[in-house]
């Protein structure tokens, strides 16, 4: 038998907000995927760099190891007019794999929308609006201060107006 104070979705309900609905050790924004920047990356091509053997058609062998020392300091690089150009070809490389590298992050955020709002079909709440407490102490001899609709009090940088007349 069915209970008769048992909703038939348990999970429809007015909606949460991000801040509600999120553990803080894990926000969307700090869980990279690949976290690696330029140097980062410049560093594993280097150790990889090592381990790739190649052959040439007359005869010479190495491995790529020479490519990554004119690549101490790329950041000079465009200046150098003499440098190889699979030092710029790699370089291009890590420009481009940047785009890729952020999509691939920006993965676990969008994991997290579709599981809230198509699994779960949880829907963020509408704004609402902050709310202060003020305390007014009137002059001297006055028994009686209005305080007009719209009046607009600064605290800091945040702006609030009253609603009403007070």
């Amino acid at each position: 038998m069915k209970h008769p104070f048992q909703k038939p979705y348990p999970l429809e309900h007015s909606g949460t907000s991000q801040s509600e609905r999120q553990a803080p050790a894990l926000p969307p924004h700090k869980l990279a995927i690949d976290g690696r920047d330029r140097d980062q990356l410049i560093a594993f091509g280097r150790r990889l760099a090592a381990h790739i053997r190649f052959a040439t058609p007359f005869g010479n062998e190495g491995n790529w190891s020479p490519l990554f020392e004119l690549l101490k300091n790329p950041d000079s690089f465009a200046e150098q007019h003499d440098a190889p150009p699979q030092a710029a070809l790699f370089l291009a490389f890590l420009k481009l794999f940047e785009k890729a590298q952020g999509e691939l992050n920006r993965l676990s955020k969008s994991h997290l929308d579709y599981y809230y709002r198509e699994l779960l079909q949880l829907a963020p709440k509408p704004a609402q609006a902050d709310h202060v407490n003020l305390i007014f102490e009137a002059r001297p001899k006055r028994d009686q201060v209005t305080v007009a609709a719209g009046t607009v009090f600064t605290a800091g940088d945040l702006r609030y107006a009253t609603d009403r007349n007070v």
